[in-house]
């Protein structure tokens, strides 16, 4: 028997049951002046709030998916229809950009006892070794694999990151999932290769040269870019290609003082993360020429393309300077002046947002400013739901703000009109506590419909509420869902020499299936003498990076 294949495309529930009432009309016409024939009923299948659609086959193969069977013009689903929304993804595909993770509300404790990540056991409270250990915690049955131990590594073993500075907005896996960069307590580049099939990481090259954390291509598969000091004595951006782990190719990509003369010979200015566009040609950093993070000198937002050069936003005089492929030049539409907190390229190459660190007479220092690069316009998104760390995708910025009566808002805006900020979780715990967030959507798309990555930073260690302390996927193509993949098992005591770990910092990879987060796993990695199980929170207690494979 044959039947109509459907495809399914994202509409609105009332959209669906006008789709499959005007379809049972136009059947039932058809066959007015003939023999009525047996119909099969139209299925609507439920797999989220906002994705929905219409067969003839039923919904099998659809996880806890709910149907209404459609079988005249008067039809309607049932009133008091619920739909489970503990799945949404069919049994046979869970993984990007919809997953198989919980979605339910429900608070989730730790196990008893909190699982020891080491295959040698915590005996003396403490797992010094565990590189390559895979285990699955009970709480959320996601296997959790342990990256780094109190043998890994170079020269630093007491702690490691997934970002040399403190920011979850870098690119930490390269484009064939084999590669990825981790950052030591001593701000060294490691790089490893993994084996998704394995789950083995094995650390391959020091990248010693870089001076912060460097980004994988989206493009190339084996490119990694940095920022780092070239032969001259002048800030660079360098591409390494790993394809040979062990021994990378490595080239100079542009001389940065040519972009901003006053550059050449600082060898000690404070430089930010560079950040590259999804289509690899267009780059963007902070630099300073004093050293320290929003310092007097680091008012320099650069901006460097492959064909089209350099542009250089200065946020001391408010002047925009270099030929960008004849992009104008001039003073940009904000009078605010200010020293720089950060600067994050978006994936489309076309704008990037700037982040104060203090004025330099007048500025909102909260605010997010957002360039449009080749003109001189910038946009501030400085509404009451702009708090929080953000994170960039093509043309939207998402970020955590409590905003609207709720302590966990994640809200999702246009760059081209910050203001109009959407509230994207489409439920909320039934009690919230106050937490921040770092933001990760390295997987984001070009129409800004894929999830975005957060790992929460714990106020405290043991949960109180659903979400605490969790690692969440949201969802950001109007289904409302939000994805509850781990707990973090971050103590939020990490000290300020362990920032990222003290706040879970996390990373994405490029393809959305892996995730990568800091922790101290409540004490359970031993001491930072790298000898001794035992430690006290917030002293002398090791940092790791695990990992996870979103599904």
């Amino acid at each position: 028997m044959t039947s109509t294949r459907w495809t399914p495309r994202r509409v609105g529930l009332v959209d669906s049951i006008q789709m499959a009432t005007a379809i049972s009309a136009y059947t039932h016409g058809r066959t007015a002046n003939r023999k009525q024939q047996p119909r099969a009923p139209y299925y609507l299948c439920f797999l989220s709030a906002s994705l929905v659609f219409l067969t003839q086959v039923g919904c099998a193969g659809i996880t806890e998916a709910h149907n209404v069977a459609l079988t005249s013009i008067n039809s309607k689903p049932p009133a008091a229809a619920t739909f489970s929304r503990k799945s949404v993804q069919s049994s046979t595909a869970c993984g990007p950009p919809h997953y198989c993770a919980r979605t339910d509300l429900d608070f989730q404790p730790y196990p008893n006892p909190i699982p020891c990540p080491s295959a040698s056991g915590c005996a003396g409270a403490g797992g010094l070794t565990g590189t390559n250990f895979t285990f699955t915690p009970a709480d959320f049955n996601t296997p959790v694999t342990r990256i780094t131990d109190s043998r890994s590594g170079r020269n630093r073993h007491d702690a490691f990151f997934v970002n040399c500075g403190g920011s979850a907005e870098t690119n930490f896996m390269n484009l064939k999932d084999d590669r990825f960069y981790l950052c030591s307590a001593g701000a060294e580049v490691l790089v490893w290769q993994w084996n998704s099939s394995t789950r083995r990481a094995t650390y391959s090259y020091a990248l010693t040269t870089a001076l912060s954390s460097p980004f994988w291509s989206f493009v190339q598969p084996y490119v990694l870019y940095d920022l780092e000091i070239n032969g001259s004595g002048n800030m660079a951006i360098y591409s390494h290609d790993f394809a040979s782990p062990a021994k990378p190719a490595n080239s100079q990509l542009v001389n940065l003082a040519s972009c901003v003369p006053g550059l050449s010979g600082i060898t000690n200015g404070y430089v930010d993360d560079v950040t590259v566009s999804g289509d690899d040609q267009t780059f963007a950093a902070l630099l300073s020429t004093t050293p320290g993070q929003g310092s007097s000198g680091a008012v320099y937002v650069v901006v460097w393309n492959r064909s089209k050069g350099c542009r250089v936003w200065n946020t001391r005089t408010g002047v925009v300077a270099g030929n960008y492929g004849g992009a104008p030049t001039g003073t940009v539409s904000t009078s605010d002046k200010f020293a720089l907190h950060n600067v994050r390229l978006s994936k489309g190459g076309v704008w990037v947002r700037v982040g104060p660190q203090s004025c330099i007479g007048s500025c909102d220092a909260n605010a997010n400013y957002l360039w449009n690069i080749t003109a001189l316009t910038v946009t501030l998104a400085r509404d009451a739901s702009s708090c929080g760390h953000t994170a960039n995708g093509y043309g939207s910025l998402v970020n955590q703000c409590g905003l609207g009566g709720h302590a966990q808002n994640l809200f999702i805006r246009p760059a081209a009109n910050p203001a109009n900020a959407i509230s994207l979780p489409s439920a909320f715990p039934a009690g919230e506590s106050s937490w921040d967030t770092h933001s990760s959507w390295n997987n984001d798309n070009v129409a800004d419909t894929a999830p975005f990555l957060v790992s929460q930073d714990p106020n405290q260690f043991d949960p109180v509420n659903a979400w605490d302390n969790e690692i969440l996927g949201v969802a950001t193509d109007g289904s409302g869902l939000v994805y509850r993949f781990a707990h973090t098992y971050a103590t939020g005591k990490g000290g300020a020499s362990y920032f990222n770990a003290q706040h879970a910092i996390g990373n994405v990879s490029a393809d959305g299936k892996w995730y990568v987060w800091s922790t101290d796993w409540n004490g359970m990695l031993g001491n930072t003498n790298n000898s001794s199980a035992a430690c006290t929170l917030g002293a002398d207690c090791r940092a790791d990076v695990f990992l996870i494979q979103l599904q």
